[in-house]
């Protein structure tokens, strides 16, 4: 068994970056125009598992579509009938809502090798600036080194909804929650090999609406600038831990790229369109939801993800 990974953050401004045996893994970018996202996202090989676009150029494989799917976010189409999964701009060109990043809390290098490094930070929702919802978001970066298999890095993301601003209601839209977008080559719609699924074995299309554990999406990462031949396999995998407010979530997960649990979505997702309803978030209340992220060289099988899952749901969870 190799070493343990020595993880590090180093913190420029409003952003973070995470080192893991000082290679880049991920960045938190709190002054993103429209709400914190993480990106870039790397694996154990050093290749990038999200899209590029729009944080970034454009990249082979990479269509310029859903500007708002920025890499790993989370956001949410009806906050009290205001949107903020959509990146819709006002006359000074700004998004009209945005999720503003309020203050780091805290920012920790890994302890000792073998350990996470954490964030944690304060944003405010604001719809025309006016605020309508606060949160507190707690992230962990890991690595994993099991067996002969390459090192499996995850993120662990927890997220504190507060009603500071009077109550609050969240809409029944598929437009949310907690998202990814994969890298263009590894989209299904790419035909390089693409593959989407879910616990009970859905594959692509047919993942989308399910009520599963877990989702991931593989695929390769890049094209050979030669022959455009499609290689660097990998893997991004999104669980939904047990002990999130309300239990199980549906997966809103498309073809072109996008990945998203999304615990509020049950009219859009539930055919024939009927049984879900807003749910309202009481002033001074809160909710917790928790999500992990993991990214592979290659790709796992069923089983594997399995276990994986199991050892997350296992996991005692941090009190708000």
């Amino acid at each position: 068994m190799s070493d343990p990974a020595e993880i590090v953050t180093e913190r420029t401004g409003d952003r973070v970056r995470v080192l893991i045996d000082g290679l880049l893994f991920a960045e938190y970018q709190a002054d993103d125009v429209h709400q914190p996202v993480i990106w870039p996202i790397h694996n154990a090989a050093g290749n990038a598992v999200t899209r590029s676009y729009p944080l970034g150029p454009a990249l082979a494989g990479e269509a310029k579509d859903h500007p708002h799917h920025r890499s790993l976010w989370f956001a949410h189409g009806d906050v009290n009938g205001h949107d903020f999964w959509q990146l819709k701009s006002g006359p000074t060109a700004l998004p009209v809502n945005r999720i503003v990043h309020q203050e780091f809390v805290e920012v920790h290098s890994a302890a000792e090798p073998g350990m996470p490094a954490s964030i944690i930070t304060r944003n405010q929702w604001q719809a025309a600036d006016l605020p309508v919802l606060s949160d507190t978001r707690t992230i962990s970066f890991g690595q994993t080194k099991d067996g002969s298999e390459a090192p499996v890095r995850w993120i662990d993301f927890q997220i504190t909804l507060q009603a500071t601003e009077g109550p609050v209601t969240l809409g029944d839209t598929k437009e949310g929650t907690f998202g990814v977008r994969v890298a263009g080559p590894m989209k299904v719609d790419s035909r390089l090999g693409g593959r989407l699924v879910d616990t009970a074995g859905a594959q692509d299309a047919n993942a989308w609406s399910s009520l599963q554990p877990w989702t991931l999406y593989s695929g390769p990462t890049r094209l050979t600038d030669a022959d455009k031949e499609p290689v660097d396999i990998a893997a991004i995998g999104m669980m939904n831990h047990p002990s999130s407010t309300g239990g199980a979530c549906r997966w809103h997960v498309r073809t072109y790229g996008l990945m998203a649990a999304n615990p509020f979505g049950e009219s859009d997702f539930n055919e024939p369109h009927r049984g879900g309803r807003p749910r309202l978030l009481a002033a001074g209340d809160s909710w917790t939801f928790r999500y992990r992220v993991l990214v592979f060289v290659g790709c796992p099988d069923v089983s594997r993800m399995h276990d994986l899952y199991n050892d997350y749901a296992a996991t005692k969870v941090a009190t708000p």
